[in-house]
């Protein structure tokens, strides 16, 4: 199915129009929330308290939100092959939520750059793996980690018509080990499916160095439903902002958290900051259930106000890899 996604809008003007014409609603008006915008505008953003709010809701945004160590380069994408058969790796799988610790040196971080877009591609498998480093590689590795890589497939290799290399900065360091992880990386960039990595962990003492891979693979062939976002005049259970402020703050196109609640079983919504937004309609446990998919990436493709205030939402779910047996 094809989505047209909004271009979202800057947090960080959000933020300047916020912090200093926040109590007439600039920033509202910017990310095209007309009616707050107007509800602000005439009570000094909601008598000072909803200014307040809504500058430190988006200075906490700002601040944070993970930057990659370095520009992502050109993806590579050979020209499509039409012998594809999908390989599926289940061992070694990266689990995304770990965060970096700042207090490592470099060479010891644990990165987590994926974006789970790309190029209207869904990020379906991420790893980390030993990389096959050439000989004196290991020196270029310094500060590095975080750093983007490109591969490199190398059909006239006379070891290997498989091997896939690894360029760091325009410069071959290694390639991809024989075994899953290069059958996968062969299929999908024959495929012209986007195949993203980086330097991840280094040792330049042992000569040793680890790597991130992502697979992506592009929305229309994944399993997705779209659903309306319900119970949005809820009350967070925070308490701090209102479940409908919290998904104002969102623009389309954004990728949203669903959790499951332990007690109620409803699928719960949060944007980036982690704030409620809404929930999912009971539909959406069945479909989500029925599936049992170990991995989704959920897009909100719809938020508006109507001219009486009230906030609506649609999201769409992309089931990004196959059923757990």
């Amino acid at each position: 199915m094809g989505n047209n996604y909004a271009t979202p809008k800057n947090k960080t003007v959000s933020f300047l129009l916020c912090l200093f014409l926040g109590v007439f609603g600039a920033h509202k008006f910017y990310e095209g929330k007309t009616g707050l915008g107007v509800l602000y505008f005439f009570t000094g953003g909601l008598f000072g308290i909803g200014w307040i709010v809504d500058t430190v809701k988006l200075l906490c945004e700002l601040i944070s939100k993970p930057a990659s160590a370095s520009a992502k380069p050109p993806i590579i994408k050979p020209a499509p092959d039409a012998s594809f058969s999908e390989t599926i790796v289940t061992d070694n799988a990266v689990s995304a939520s770990p965060l970096s610790s700042n207090s490592l040196p470099d060479g010891e971080k644990d990165y987590n750059l994926f974006d789970e877009i790309e190029d209207d591609c869904i990020l379906c498998y991420e790893y980390e793996e030993n990389l096959s480093l050439e000989e004196g590689a290991i020196e270029s590795l310094s500060g590095k980690g975080g750093t983007f890589v490109t591969f490199e497939k190398e059909p006239d290799n006379p070891y290997d018509n498989k091997a896939v290399a690894i360029y760091l900065e325009n410069n071959k360091i290694g390639y991809i080990y024989r075994g899953n992880i290069q059958k996968m990386a062969n299929q999908f960039m024959n495929k012209g499916f986007p195949v993203i990595g980086y330097i991840n962990k280094y040792s330049i003492s042992e000569n040793h160095a680890t790597y991130k891979i992502g697979f992506y693979r592009p929305k229309g062939e994944l399993e997705s439903k779209s659903f309306s976002v319900v119970k949005i005049r809820k009350t967070a259970d925070d308490g701090f902002m209102s479940r409908a402020e919290s998904l104002l703050l969102c623009s389309e196109g954004d990728i949203v958290t669903v959790e499951q609640d332990n007690i109620e079983g409803a699928y719960i919504l949060y944007n980036y900051a982690g704030d409620e937004i809404g929930e999912l309609p009971k539909s959406a446990n069945d479909f989500l259930d029925e599936n049992h998919y170990g991995r989704l990436v959920c897009v909100l493709d719809e938020c508006n106000e109507d001219s009486n205030g009230n906030v609506k939402a649609k999201v769409t779910i992309h089931l990004s890899c196959s059923k757990r047996s």
